[in-house]
């Protein structure tokens, strides 16, 4: 879309969206991460002030339960007596001394005696009580100075029966020592009531009889004190709860008490976020802390619970505080992060614009330079990018020109036929390599239908290539060349580009490629025969062979039977019979060897045998073929064993040896065994060698030297060819080296 804009418009807008892109998204992040940060903070934050008000209540219980056990261990040891009570002020004056936190000390004896020193919450003063007595109802009152000594005692009479005192009944109803419930503590000469308790435990002497009850009594006026001194946010309150809901203690200064000096609920308070948070811990057992939120006054109020617990206690420490107080500076940050985002964005705008405008106008020059078809040069002598911009508009025309004549040089060039037909089927255009081709002239051919060069039989694929909406297979179609001959050409046919009208035509003659093809085809085929002849004469071996065996075996049969009775010219008829029938039998064999072998019947069987014994039985063998012609074998021996079959190898010796030993006449034929890393025999004669001419057609089936040679020495020719191809099945090879005149060496290697 903004391609479609005038750059003097999309570059501002270009410009814009990564700043404005850039600030959501750095909103977006202070607000997710800047959201983490204040839940941390005030988790952590609200558990700090939780964790405070948690350490007060346990110093104040601490001392409490410290100087209850101190007291219940002094009178089961005897230090305190419960029969003097008197003798109790010296140690009460001390522990109220020591336990700042602590505000009475009691003790009511089993016989309704009782003794007690108090300390009001909010004054140092402290008086001593007693009752001698359990029936009666004198109760002697003793104030005492800031030193802890007496004042003038006065006597006062009043009901007190320590049995009906709450705290006494609590105690004797639990087997050990608990907090009683909470209570008001109301004085004389006293501005407000004070929410107090006791921590009570039964006394009994070593005998385990009861004595009475130890109270200590503590307040939660400091308590009181203590949470209006705390900094919960900036508007956030605390309080702390019973599991009757009643309110024991609260930061905001707010009375805990009725008209009639009665504990209020948390549904009672003044203070609306008391109610909500009460109600909002209807139905929860709290065992754990407990977060929750809860609107007042269009702000959400965070509320965190924890559970406090003692013995005979079941109390909530509660804070209330507005979400506000946190996220106040995160919004402040989040302002001025959009009002500098805001500036930034205009900024890139006007720069933008301005930046467009300069970029716009020399573009629009060196357009209306170039649809003139004229260089630009006042934009092409600048030294920035639109000067730049206008020098490779220059080079690009004058690049266009040199690819056009080249590519039409290509065309004019090439051997291919490049031709296009319009939609109609006529030529318009036909490339100069038609002429070379086909003979037909390139011009000539324009506007004439394409089917008049192609075979009437091959219309049908004509027609489907001109339909042809993308590029085609290669189709051979028939030509029609100047001369009137139809020649094998193979066509392609492609829309390049829907702009240029018509189809284009590649073509290529392929006929000369079709007589190699047929070459290739007969050539096949006459292996083909020629394996299968292999394969016959392989198959033949059974019948081939027997019918000779049965010569010779008959021959022999008669030499013996008639032996002696023979006149000399039958017994030489019969022998002339045997040899030829021998000599037949030898080339049958070596014609169905190598049969086999080129049928790829020829098995082979390796194993690892000594190769001297082998050398030694064979030159034993045409040991009489030697001295034939009057040579003499000369052994060259060295340990030496190979893997190889060891059949195949006599006979390639056999070979070798029998031909040195029959072109060889009055000479020396020298058998080396050599080892090292190609194992090897060589066979050495001093007979007639080997021309460099007749080299080549050592080796082939039926092939001696020359022809000569055939007629003077005889033999199949067959012995080569044969010895070369075993070698070969084992991994081997058979070469030679020949000196015409002085002899040759044929070398038989072993694979290493």
């Amino acid at each position: 879309m903004l391609a479609r804009l005038p750059i003097r418009v999309s570059l501002p807008v270009l410009m814009t969206i990564p700043v404005l892109v850039a600030v959501t998204l750095l909103s977006l992040v202070v607000a997710i991460y800047g959201q983490q940060a204040v839940e941390s903070l005030s988790q952590e934050s609200l558990s700090q002030v939780h964790r405070q008000i948690e350490h007060q209540l346990r110093l104040l219980m601490d001392e409490a339960e410290q100087v209850s056990a101190l007291d219940r261990d002094m009178v089961h040891r005897g230090v305190l007596d419960t029969r003097d009570l008197g003798a109790w002020l010296p140690t009460m004056v001390q522990q109220t001394q020591v336990f700042q936190r602590i505000s009475s000390v009691s003790f009511g004896g089993a016989d309704g005696r009782a003794a007690w020193l108090s300390r009001y919450p909010d004054e140092k003063m402290r008086g001593f009580g007693y009752k001698k007595d359990g029936q009666a109802r004198d109760v002697i009152m003793t104030p005492l100075t800031p030193e802890g000594e007496l004042d003038t005692p006065r006597a006062e009479q009043y009901a007190y029966s320590i049995a009906s005192r709450p705290w006494y009944q609590q105690a004797i109803a639990s087997p050990h020592p608990t907090w009683t419930t909470p209570y008001i503590w109301v004085r004389r000469h006293r501005p407000a009531p004070s929410v107090g308790m006791g921590f009570v435990c039964q006394v009994t002497d070593r005998a385990g009889k009861f004595l009475g009850v130890i109270d200590i009594e503590v307040t939660l006026h400091d308590l009181s004190a203590y949470l209006e001194s705390l900094q919960i946010g900036r508007h956030g309150i605390a309080f702390l709860m019973d599991q009757e809901h009643h309110v024991l203690a609260i930061s905001n200064g707010e009375l805990v008490t009725n008209s009639k000096d009665e504990l209020i609920s948390a549904e009672e308070a003044h203070d609306p976020r008391v109610v909500l948070a009460a109600r909002a811990l209807e139905g929860h057992d709290l065992t754990q802390e407990f977060r929750s939120q809860f609107w007042h006054d269009q702000k959400e109020q965070l509320l965190v619970v924890t559970p406090f617990r003692r013995t005979g206690l079941n109390w909530r420490i509660v804070t209330v505080v507005p979400k506000a107080d946190f996220t106040s500076e995160l919004e402040k940050a989040r302002r001025h992060m959009w009002l500098v985002g805001s500036v930034a964005v205009s900024l890139t705008v006007i720069a933008g614009l301005a930046l467009g405008l300069s970029i716009a106008r020399p573009i629009a020059s060196l357009a209306e330079s170039a649809a003139r078809g004229e260089p630009s040069l006042a934009e092409a002598e600048r030294g920035d990018e639109i000067g730049e911009l206008a020098r490779a508009f220059g080079r690009a025309q004058e690049a266009l020109h040199r690819s056009e004549r080249y590519f039409r040089s290509l065309i004019e060039n090439a051997t291919d036929i490049v031709l296009v037909v319009d939609e109609a089927g006529l030529i318009s255009y036909a490339s100069p390599s038609m002429g070379r081709v086909l003979g037909h002239g390139s011009q000539e051919r324009l506007g004439t239908p394409l089917e008049q060069l192609i075979h009437p039989d091959d219309h049908r694929q004509l027609t489907d290539l001109l339909a042809t909406q993308d590029r085609s297979a290669p189709v051979e179609l028939r030509w029609r060349d100047a001369g009137g001959n139809w020649r094998a050409v193979e066509t392609v046919a492609n829309r390049p580009d829907d702009a240029l009208e018509g189809v284009v035509i590649n073509a290529w003659d392929v006929s000369e490629r079709k007589r190699a093809q047929e070459l290739e085809q007969a050539k096949r085929a006459a292996e083909a025969t020629s394996r299968a002849k292999s394969a016959f004469l392989a198959n033949m071996s059974h019948e081939l062979r027997t019918p000779m065996n049965s010569i010779i075996g008959f021959t022999e049969h008669l030499e013996r039977r008639l032996e002696g009775q023979l006149k000399p010219r039958d017994l030489d008829s019969l022998q002339t019979i045997e040899r030829n029938a021998r000599h037949l039998l030898e080339l049958i064999n070596e014609i169905l060897d190598l049969s086999k072998v080129e049928a790829g019947k020829m098995p082979v069987h390796l194993e690892t045998f000594e190769l001297v014994p082998v050398v030694e039985d064979v030159a034993r063998a045409v040991a009489e073929m030697a001295n034939s012609n009057e040579n003499e074998i000369v052994l060259e021996l060295e340990a030496l064993t190979v893997e190889a079959d060891q059949v195949k190898v006599r006979q390639i010796l056999y070979n070798l040896l029998a031909n040195a030993c029959k072109f060889t006449e009055k000479g020396l034929v020298t058998v080396r065994v050599c080892g090292g890393q190609r194992p090897r025999v060589e066979v050495q004669d001093t007979g007639i060698g080997i021309e460099p001419a007749q080299a080549e057609r050592l080796f082939k089936p039926f092939t001696q030297a020359d022809d000569s040679i055939s007629r003077r020495y005889g033999g199949t020719g067959l012995g080569l060819a044969i010895s070369r191809h075993y070698s070969r099945l084992m991994g081997g090879d058979v070469t030679f080296e020949s000196d015409p005149g002085q002899g040759s060496t044929f070398i038989l290697w072993f694979k290493p």
